[in-house]
This record gives C-alpha cells, structure tokens and sequence, in this order.
C-alpha cells in the first residue's frame, strides 16, 4: 500500500464527489414536541417525537405522533428540519488528513534517521555526520534538562527552581 501524496489526491477526488452527492443528500424529518400540560414553557413533561419524512406538508402531529387521541395533539408543537451532514463530513476529512500526513511525517523521520546513521558508518568525517552529531547533542541536552526536572519534583519537591 502506498503513503504517498497520489493516494492523497486520490483520496481529496473522492471527498469532492461525496461532497457533491451529500449535499443533494440530506436528512429531512418531522420534530413534534409533545406537552401533557398546557405550558408549553416547561421542560418537564414533554415528550419528543421525531419522524423521517419526504415532504413538509407530512409534518403534522396525527402522521408523527402515536396517540390514539386527536385531543393530545393539541399540546404538541411540529417543526420540519433538514439536517446535512456535510459540516461533519468535512470535519472528519480534515482530522483524518490531518492524522495522515502526522503518519507521513513520521514515515519520513524513521526514514531519514535509517539513512543517517548510515551515512556516519559510511563517512564519519562528512556533513551529514556533524549534522547528526549536533542533533545529537542538543537531544541529550534535552534529556538532561528533563532529568533534572524530575529530580526536582520528585525528590527535591520544587517546580521551576
């Protein structure tokens, strides 16, 4: 399996078309929110019926609601909604880009690390060599500071000294 950039312009193609077909494709329903008492204020008592319909003029309570009375019907307050999940959609795809192109990243490190430390078995003396070694350093420098950081909360209990 590839990881290139291809599969990624591959994957962005797909994303346009879903993009056309979901936007033809969204989700029409019927909410009915029902009260047993006559304040329709109150957030208590009041049941939610909801009903996927093709048509708006459907969204009336007796074709959402199951009562058995056309009296209950009095209490409840029908919407029609259309709801897209294009915003979702599209916020997935970012986050799952965004995720591959960490993997990409990462897939370039591991790589330009293995040929790295080849390069300073091969030639010690050239530039790759004290590149490396520099980076080196300044990991070890690094390791060091974190070390004495966990010596001084965990033993010496002080932060930022």
């Amino acid at each position: 399996m590839s990881l290139g950039f291809g599969g990624v312009s591959v994957f962005g193609v797909l994303f346009a078309f879903n993009l056309v077909v979901s936007l033809s494709d969204a989700r029409m329903r019927c909410r009915c929110i029902c009260s047993r008492q006559l304040d329709l204020s109150q957030r208590y008592n009041k049941t939610v019926w909801v009903k996927t319909i093709e048509n708006p003029s459907q969204c009336k309570c007796p074709e959402v609601v199951s009562v058995q009375n056309a009296t209950d019907c009095l209490l409840c307050d029908c919407k029609y909604e259309t709801l897209s999940v294009v915003f979702i959609e599209v916020i997935i795809i970012m986050i799952l880009v965004g995720l591959g192109a960490l993997v990409l990243y990462m897939i370039f490190l591991i790589v330009s690390e293995c040929l790295g430390s080849k390069s300073l078995r091969t030639n010690p003396n050239g530039l790759a060599a004290k590149g490396w070694a520099r980076i080196r350093s300044h990991q070890q420098h690094w390791r060091e500071g974190v070390a004495e950081q966990r010596r001084n909360v965990y033993q010496r209990h002080t932060v930022l000294s």
